[in-house]
């Protein structure tokens, strides 16, 4: 909207993208997989799998809670392929009810170089809201960098990845 505003957002090489497929090692190649929706598995972290019959291959974190729930399936052993970059990590925040917070929180992104994929309010308790967040990032390292950030900001009262 304002001419040259966009000058200095021309590196876009530099934002974490999914550039190829995920490549996991561990598996018989062309097997079908899917990253767990409860932990939401990103490079870097370690990883297992369960075969479940009819759905392929479940890949979670190693310390996902929902594996301890005695899940009867096959466990696999499972690593990340070298070139693997690129996932989408989730984070809970809970912020100040301030004006500003939220812009705040939404340029420790953007300075840390994660696309906002997913935005919601899950909760309102004055004095503070709370938010669950999908990031798209480069692996567990660049996720858990976002997350100190967002812990030494005065806007943000806590932050987690779940």
């Amino acid at each position: 909207l304002v001419p040259g505003s966009a000058a200095g957002m021309s590196d876009t090489h530099e934002w974490p993208k999914q550039e190829r497929a995920i490549s996991i090692r561990g598996l018989t190649p062309g097997m079908a997989f899917h990253l767990a929706d409860c932990c939401h598995p990103v490079p870097g972290d370690r990883i297992v799998g369960l075969r479940l019959p009819g759905r392929g291959v479940e890949v979670h974190t190693i310390d996902c809670l929902s594996l301890a729930s005695g899940i009867d399936a096959d466990w696999l052993d499972l690593s990340w392929g070298e070139r693997s970059t690129g996932a989408v990590g989730r984070l809970r925040i809970v912020l100040y009810n301030r004006p500003g917070t939220l812009a705040e929180v939404t340029g420790i992104f953007a300075n840390n170089r994660a696309n906002v994929t997913n935005l919601q309010m899950v909760q309102r308790d004055d004095p503070f809201g709370t938010y669950e967040v999908g990031l798209e990032v480069t692996d567990a390292a660049h996720l858990m960098r976002i997350v100190s950030s967002l812990r030494a900001s005065e806007a943000v009262a806590e932050a987690e990845r779940i």
